[in-house]
């Protein structure tokens, strides 16, 4: 159930951002969000990869 929800978002998602002409060079955090390191939980101590995030989510 959920994941037909999260498929749903995500399809909204990319239908208002070819509305608007946004394309993946858009897609950008605050450095701060990709230079920081993650201060607690599982992925403690590592950095955000925006490469791979875009890159999966444009699959």
């Amino acid at each position: 159930m959920i994941t037909k929800i999260d498929e749903k978002i995500v399809n909204l998602a990319r239908a208002f951002n070819l509305l608007e002409d946004l394309t993946r060079a858009d897609d950008v955090l605050p450095s701060r969000f990709l230079e920081a390191p993650i201060p607690e939980g599982s992925a403690k101590g590592e950095t955000i990869n925006l490469k791979y995030i875009v890159d999966r989510y444009y699959e």
